[in-house]
Parts: structure tokens; C-alpha cells; sequence
């Protein structure tokens, strides 16, 4: 499924932010996993543009900065992504089911070895996935939502333990809904980066 597939003009369950402060941050954070997307958010629907081939894409310059200033990136970005998930778990909430879109195949190998190694620790991948696949899956915060923790599980199951993801973990170019592509790739743009500053430390 290619990315501009079923996005434009899609009808939106929650409002985005459209300030244009925090317009800014997502699409930085957009522009920075590779995708020209710019979000266009109105009272009701979001329009999305044509995707552009990857030789036009916009390289993103990520900025030196210092601990402070990263410090400060970071709670930037745990308020943007809990207002984020916040529609998405109020709609899974009212049992609103979304479609799996399938997970990295990266992250399959790495879970998939886990569970080989230590099954009595690790997550078994294959019967999670089937689950997701059979159920849909729903989007659900930790126990403290202002933690910034928040997970994809079935639709049915309630063990958030055994039976849930990381929204960086899904395959972004398969996400149908909008506000849940997005989650995921700026959660997927925020863990690339935290790599980055622990390989120069």
C-alpha cells in the first residue's frame, strides 16, 4: 500500500494541533523519518498531498544541541505525543477497532530472537501478531498517562504485559489512520535520535 493511499481528504475523528508552533514540531518530526507529509487540519477533515518521490524528499538537519536544550526537546515532544495518543485512546475507548498494519521486520527479528532465547521473558511475537491480525488493535496509555508510555494491544486483550507493541514498532507505510501514522513516526523519529546521542556520548 503506497503512502498516499486512502489519506487524502480522510475524515478525521480528533482534532490536531494546528497552532503553528506545534505545527512546526510534527512536521519536523515527519520530515525527519523521510516523509514529505504536511498535514493540512481543518475543523473536519485532513488533507494530505501527493507523497513526492524519495529524490525530491527534504533532507532533515538535525541540530547540535546541548543537554539543556535536549532536555527541553524532550518534554516538548512527551506533550505532543500524549495529545497525539490521547484522541487515539479516547476512540479506543469507545471500541473504536483500528486496522493492524503489520510491524517492522526489524523489529519481528529482534522479538522473534528474544523469544527464542528466552521465552520465559520475552513477548512470543508469532501468536501476538495473529492476535492483532485477528482482532484489530486498540491504543491504550500506561497506568499514568502523563508518563508518555503508551501501547498498541488486540482489541480484546487486557494483559498489556504479554500482549502489546511500541507504536514505533508498526510499519509506517501501512497505517491507514492518520493520527495513528503519525504516533508512530514520531515516536519512531524520537528513539532514532536518542540512539544517535547515545553512539556520540
Amino acid at each position: 500500500m503506497g503512502l498516499e493511499s486512502g489519506f487524502n481528504k480522510r475524515k478525521a475523528a480528533t482534532e490536531l494541533p494546528t497552532e503553528p508552533s506545534r505545527r512546526k514540531f510534527l512536521e519536523a518530526a515527519v520530515l525527519a523519518a523521510g516523509y514529505a507529509i504536511l498535514p493540512k487540519v481543518g475543523k473536519s477533515e485532513v488533507v494530505v498531498p501527493e507523497v513526492p518521490a524519495p529524490s525530491e524528499r527534504v533532507p532533515f538537519q538535525r541540530e547540535v544541541l546541548t543537554r539543556e536544550e535536549q532536555l527541553e526537546r524532550d518534554k516538548a515532544f512527551q506533550r505532543e505525543k500524549i495529545e497525539v495518543a490521547r484522541g487515539l485512546v479516547t476512540r479506543s475507548e469507545s471500541m473504536e477497532v483500528f486496522k493492524f498494519p503489520g510491524i517492522k521486520h526489524a523489529d519481528y527479528v529482534q522479538m522473534k530472537r528474544d523469544w527464542e532465547e528466552e521465552p520465559e521473558y520475552a513477548v512470543d511475537i508469532d501468536r501476538l501478531l495473529k492476535r492483532f491480525f485477528e482482532e484489530g488493535i486498540k491504543i491504550v496509555f500506561s497506568n499514568d498517562p502523563t508518563s508518555g508510555n503508551i501501547f498498541i494491544m488486540p482489541a480484546k486483550s487486557v494483559d498489556i504485559q504479554s500482549d502489546s507493541l511500541l507504536p514505533r514498532m508498526l510499519s509506517h507505510d501501512d497505517i491507514e489512520d492518520y493520527g495513528l501514522r503519525l504516533l508512530s513516526i514520531m515516536e519512531h523519529v524520537h528513539n532514532q535520535e536518542k540512539i544517535s546521542q547515545r553512539t556520540k556520548q
